[in-house]
């Protein structure tokens, strides 16, 4: 497997810099793939310390956010998860 592309958390979408958990990064707990039925467009949904990132990599050297869904109260720490485990149902 070789890498062809890298984000970072922050074009991920998340605003969590680090801390005395991660102080040099974001914590990503689960990569997911789902494939557009009706377009065919590949997805990789990101669990993330603060919520989950979606993103379009149809052209694998070009990965493209498409959404970042935050959680609930992002300023509310208790919300905050490092296992969000992402499954997709068919």
């Amino acid at each position: 497997m070789d890498v062809v592309a890298f984000l970072t958390g922050e074009e991920l979408g998340t605003r969590y810099k680090g801390g005395s958990y991660a102080p040099e990064g974001t914590w990503v707990s689960d990569i997911w793939g789902w494939v557009d039925p009706v377009f065919g467009r590949e997805y990789a949904l990101v669990g993330m310390w603060d919520g989950v990132s979606i993103v379009d990599i149809t052209t694998p050297n070009e990965p493209r956010p498409v959404v970042f869904v935050e959680t609930p109260n992002p300023l509310d720490q208790s919300y905050h998860n490092l296992w969000r485990d992402i499954k997709v149902v068919a």
